[in-house]
C-alpha cells in the first residue's frame, strides 16, 4: 500500500514538533530545577511562588506526555499503522 503524500507531510511535521517539543520540556526542566540557577531579579519572585512551581511542573509534565503521544501516533503513521489513525 503506497502512502499518500498529505499523510507523510503530516507525520514528518508531527515528528520535527513533538522533538521540539519534549527538548522544549526537557530544556525547561533543567532550567528551573537545574544546578546553574544564575540570580534574576525578574525570576525570583516566581521560583519562590509554590503555585507557579507546581502550575509549572504539572503543566511539563502533561505537555511532555502529550508530545510523546504524538511523536508515537506520527512514527505509526508513517508507518500505517491503523491504531494511529
Amino acid at each position: 500500500m503506497q502512502r499518500p503524500l498529505s499523510v507523510l507531510l503530516i507525520a514528518i511535521f508531527g515528528i520535527i514538533l513533538a522533538g521540539l517539543t519534549i527538548m522544549g520540556s526537557l530544556c525547561s526542566a533543567l532550567i528551573l530545577f537545574g544546578p546553574l540557577r544564575f540570580p534574576n531579579p525578574a525570576m525570583d519572585p516566581l521560583l519562590n511562588d509554590p503555585n507557579y512551581i507546581a502550575f509549572t511542573v504539572i503543566g511539563g509534565i502533561v505537555g511532555l506526555l502529550l508530545a510523546l503521544l504524538k511523536l508515537f501516533a506520527c512514527i505509526g503513521s508513517l508507518s500505517l499503522k491503523k491504531w494511529a489513525r
